[in-house]
């Protein structure tokens, strides 16, 4: 199973009505009292607070975290696109210097709410959502 998926079900089972209020969110997007956001959006960071406080408010700092890791997984849960580079590929885009100013629209541009870039697994720590 891939790491994201592994992620993706730990999170569904902490917070196990999540996915259908995303899907809530979004179907009511521009309705009532719910505004519009940009297509680029796949749900504003409000509705994914929302969701992991229960509609109740503040959260503590145990839960805070866990707005953002909801945020990512459940953008990436439509279309789980996950994306390898060959080594060589990787390694030069790797070390290749991020210089000057860089055109903000292209992140307006891509390809998927969420992506997964696949990096090899001594790069990044083990992780997986809060389980209380």
């Amino acid at each position: 199973m891939l790491r994201p998926q592994m992620h993706l079900i730990a999170a569904g089972r902490l917070y196990p009505k999540a996915w259908r209020q995303a899907d809530q969110f979004r179907a009511d997007r521009g309705k009532g009292s719910l505004p519009t956001w940009p297509s680029w959006c796949y749900l504003p960071m409000a509705a994914w607070y929302a969701i992991v406080s229960g509609g109740k408010g503040r959260l503590g700092l145990d839960r805070i975290g866990d707005v953002g890791r909801l945020a990512a997984l459940g953008s990436w849960r439509v279309t789980q696109g996950v994306y390898r580079f060959d080594q060589v590929l990787y390694e030069a885009v790797r070390a290749t210097p991020i210089e000057g100013d860089l055109p903000v629209e292209i992140l307006y541009r891509l390809p998927e709410w969420c992506v997964y870039v696949e990096t090899p697994q001594s790069l990044y720590p083990p992780f997986l959502p809060r389980i209380s």
